[in-house]
C-alpha cells in the first residue's frame, strides 16, 4: 500500500490504481486537516496486499 497520507483524494486514488489497488472512501470529521485530503489509510502504508485489493481512505470532511 503506497503512502497517500495528506494527498487529495483524487491523487490518492490514482496512486492506488497505478499499483493495481482499489479505493473505498470514508469521511472523517474533526481531523483539523484540509477537507478532501487523506487522513488515514487502512491497511497502513507499507502493508503488502494482493493486486485488486481494496484500500480504505479516510477523507477529512
Amino acid at each position: 500500500v503506497p503512502n497517500v497520507y495528506g494527498m487529495p483524494s483524487s491523487l490518492a486514488e490514482r496512486e492506488l490504481s497505478a499499483v493495481g489497488l482499489l479505493a473505498d472512501y470514508r469521511s472523517r470529521t474533526g481531523t483539523g486537516q484540509q477537507p478532501g485530503t487523506v487522513v488515514h489509510v487502512k491497511p497502513d502504508a507499507g502493508t503488502v496486499v494482493s493486486r485488486g485489493s481494496t484500500v480504505v481512505l479516510f477523507i477529512a470532511a
